[in-house]
């Protein structure tokens, strides 16, 4: 499959059509094995589907090809086995010496040796398990996806670059006639123009805007957190850039990447085409330290000069609202009252993704008053950092932002109108899920939603009965380790399993592996009795991820992680592909990675997907590193009480234009859902490119 019929499997749930022939439905046995084969998997298929593939020229080719692509999504690519092959209940059953014994003759056998068993007969799984429907979509569906992520406001994971880069490079950017409101993924674009001798100067806005561009055509960083190594530039690529340069170059935007742009500008060869852009070069190139308006305004905050800061930041918008917090926790009561009087004039120049951002800190800073709180990192290198906690502000300060804010979204929506007379029904399991944001340095997994939000893990009827969760691993390297923290609801009382502790009386682990070789690499399993893991006074459990010794995530051939429930847990295969909630890959650059926390008292899983923190001159193992990983947990569980959900965004929407939310589904004529409705929470691209 090519990258746009992957994206559209895995994101969109369907199949990319040629020239659909209508016929009447048909016995196809190769087609017909392909639908239980994907029933197996956890997907159900149209009829539209089958009689599409049943009229294909090469309709088994096309079924093996979607087969490999949805096996990914899975993780029934891979031959899975745990260590002792009847697993849970050998585990279960062996004693602690047997089992100590047999993990130190593999470890001294660096990982080759594995104690034979043969494997018992285990029944037919016989649960009922949520299907994902796949469904007939045309190649302008996939476009219209392409769209939506440039007119998103944010960036995209990891895992969608390469469909972007794509996208672009096949000629689908000329057909959008939109703002490309993030900065990325406008410069990717540009960056095409250039290559085809186009204009850019319609779309480039600031300077850093083409650093971006330059870096594209370099190949290199476009986020330009790495070294840059600008590549030489052909006169005709030279002349478009300078000509888009000279219409938006200023001396703030060289000073913030002033060492990068030295470079920059000696690629260009800036002399020979004169103008602002070689004069300004020529001041970075002969002063020590050019001052700029945010010199002054950097100063007069370090300085304590707030009302020198705040003249200046009046005519910078989003500038001023990204030091606000810093300014009122600077100043007295009189000082606070000017500086929002300031904010206030200008708040509708703000845009709205920032507004959101501001109203979810302000909204939960109380909480961060008390404790320290976890901060990310921007781009697709993002990473976990715990803050210390926040000097008090005056209650009163608070309330007053958080209205004036709310008033001007609502304005700013008003606007938009998308929900004009509509009767509104926000589903119950979707409310708890958090605005998509920092998506850039997200795991890639098939269903993709912002940290700190809660989803259920139930979807049927028939889940709450399961009570087995079971968390894998599989990876193909040196030494991986599967650990589950488990935390009592003051997060006082700690328990683990890991390799050092394979089993409690609620949790069992399928036994450490310390080598896992190509091509089959090696998996690991941990069970949870949820049931019994409350009874003994547990609940919260954290899946921990880490590279105990070897080289990062990235640099592993493969490596993902996810999650089943199930209700009989000695029944079916270990790894059942139809039971499985999410498969994530892990390839941030790290060795430690905590992607999902379960609350067991509510069955809902809180996606944290963070490099954890470690210790230096210890190994690298969950119980070197217990306290900060409580930290990290401790901060993402009221990362919900600073963060705007889907409930408060859609709730001002609705207000605005006077739109009704009902408490019934079937009074509503749109409704928001978790994987379903009109608005479906897991569509980050919708929500970013239309309501943010």
């Amino acid at each position: 499959m090519n990258i746009f019929e992957k994206v559209a499997l895995n994101k969109l749930n369907s199949i990319v059509y040629n020239n659909v022939v209508e016929n009447e439905t048909v016995l196809n046995i190769s087609v017909i094995t392909f639908a239980h084969e994907m029933l197996n998997l956890g997907f159900s298929i149209t009829e539209e589907v089958y009689n599409y593939l049943c009229n294909l020229k090469h309709s088994e080719k096309k079924c093996t090809e979607i087969l490999e692509t949805a096996k990914e999504s899975v993780g029934a690519h891979v031959k899975m086995k745990a260590f002792y092959p009847d697993y849970p209940l050998q585990v279960m059953n062996m004693p602690e010496a047997e089992l100590y014994f047999l993990a130190a003759i593999h470890y001294w056998s660096h990982g080759h040796w594995k104690p034979f068993y043969i494997e018992s007969s285990r029944l037919e799984l016989n649960e009922m398990t949520h299907k994902i429907t796949i469904s007939l979509i045309s190649i302008n569906h996939v476009k219209a996806y392409f769209y939506k992520i440039l007119s998103s406001k944010q960036g995209v994971p990891e895992g969608l670059i390469t469909f972007v880069e794509k996208a672009i490079d096949e000629g689908w950017a000329t057909g959008f006639t939109g703002e490309i409101p993030f900065k990325e993924n406008l410069c990717r674009v540009a960056a095409f123009l250039v290559k085809n001798g186009e204009s850019i100067d319609n779309i480039i806005s600031t300077s850093t805007d083409i650093l971006r561009v330059m870096a594209s055509l370099s190949e290199s960083d476009i986020e330009l957190k790495n070294k840059i190594r600008f590549k030489s530039l052909s006169r005709r690529y030279r002349r478009v850039i300078i000509s888009a340069l000279e219409k938006v170059i200023n001396i703030s935007d060289i000073k913030a990447y002033e060492s990068l742009w030295k470079i920059a500008f000696h690629s260009l060869h800036v002399g020979e085409y004169g103008g602002k852009t070689a004069e300004i070069a020529s001041r970075f190139r002969n002063e020590r330290n050019v001052k700029t308006s945010e010199t002054i305004i950097a100063e007069a905050i370090k300085k304590g000069n707030t009302e020198l800061a705040v003249k200046k930041l009046i005519h910078k918008p989003s500038v001023f609202a990204r030091s606000l917090d810093k300014l009122l926790r600077d100043s007295n009561k009189e000082t606070a009252e000017l500086i929002l009087k300031q904010f206030d004039s200008i708040i509708n120049k703000i845009d709205s993704k920032i507004l959101l951002l501001l109203l979810g800190h302000f909204k939960g800073r109380k909480v961060n008053e008390s404790t320290t709180r976890v901060v990310f990192t921007a781009g697709s290198l993002g990473k976990a950092i715990l803050a210390p906690k926040l000097a008090e502000l005056d209650k009163d300060i608070l309330t007053t932002i958080t209205r004036s804010v709310t008033i001007e979204l609502e304005k700013q929506f008003y606007k938009r109108g998308i929900l004009k007379d509509k009767a509104v029904f926000i589903a119950p399991e979707a409310k708890s899920v958090l605005l998509p944001s920092q998506l850039s340095s997200i795991s890639d997994n098939k269903r993709t939603i912002s940290r700190g939000s809660r989803i259920p893990i139930d979807i049927i009827s028939q889940d709450i009965e399961k009570n087995t969760l079971r968390m894998f691993i599989h990876w193909i390297g040196k030494d991986q380790d599967l650990s589950a923290l488990f935390l009592s609801e003051d997060l006082n009382s700690l328990s683990h399993i890991a390799f050092t502790n394979l089993k409690e009386g609620f949790a069992w682990h399928s036994g450490d592996i310390r080598s896992a070789p190509a091509p089959d690499g090696a998996s690991e399993f941990i069970d949870i009795d949820l049931i019994k893991a409350q009874e003994s006074g547990k609940r919260y459990v954290c899946m921990d991820v880490r590279v105990f010794s070897g080289s990062s995530f990235l640099e592993h051939e493969q490596s993902f992680a996810g999650f089943m429930i199930r209700k009989e847990p000695q029944s079916g295969e270990i790894f059942e592909p139809s039971t499985v909630r999410c498969k994530f890959d892990i390839t941030n650059n790290g060795k430690s990675a905590s992607i999902c926390l379960f609350d067991m008292k509510t069955r809902e899983m809180i996606w944290i997907d963070t490099k954890m923190l470690t210790r230096r001159h210890v190994s690298n193992s969950l119980v070197n590193n217990i306290a900060s990983s409580v930290d990290v947990i401790r901060a993402f569980l009221k990362m919900e009480q600073s963060k705007v959900n889907i409930n408060e965004l859609i709730s001002m929407h609705a207000r605005a234009v006077g739109a009704k939310i009902v408490s019934q589904r079937d009074e509503a004529d749109f409704v928001v859902g978790l994987g379903e409705g009109n608005l479906d929470v897991y569509d980050f691209t919708t929500i970013n490119a239309i309501w943010i």
